[in-house]
């Protein structure tokens, strides 16, 4: 064996044993810092909510507001700023509701002609928007 070879094996043997003392020191030291830190903790304290018991299904009446159409085909509901609801019906319809729950028998839009409304939900009238100065 060269002399060469016998140093750098020393200094290789003695380099991985200083590692390994520094893992292990830094090991004993990260157990410390996490003792310490349990040692130091504080309480914390969540605030109390109280949340309200959902009415009974008794409680609660549904009626009736607007009769008269067909409620399978009606795709939208649009209020306009005033106090008319805008009915969208799926065959091309848009009809309005007054405050009363009454329907006015005139459709305020009719394009049923060039719609189309099979019985698949993605064709015929299916919305409604307003310019946000409407009414």
């Amino acid at each position: 064996m060269s002399l060469l070879y016998k140093r750098s094996h020393s200094a290789l043997v003695l380099g991985f044993i200083a590692l390994l003392i520094l893992v292990a020191i830094g090991q004993d030291g990260f157990k410390s810092s996490q003792a310490a830190a349990s040692d130091s903790s504080t309480e914390t304290y969540l605030p109390l909510v109280k949340i309200p018991a959902p009415y009974p299904a008794n409680e609660i009446n549904v009626e009736p507001f607007i009769t008269g159409l067909f409620t399978d085909t009606v795709t939208d509901i649009k209020h306009a700023g005033d106090s008319r609801l805008f009915i969208v019906e799926r065959e091309g319809r848009i009809r309005i509701a007054q405050p009363d729950g009454s329907v006015l028998p005139t459709p305020f839009l009719d394009i049923s002609g060039p719609t189309i409304a099979l019985d698949n939900w993605e064709q015929g009238l299916l919305g409604l928007a307003f310019h946000p100065n409407y009414a």
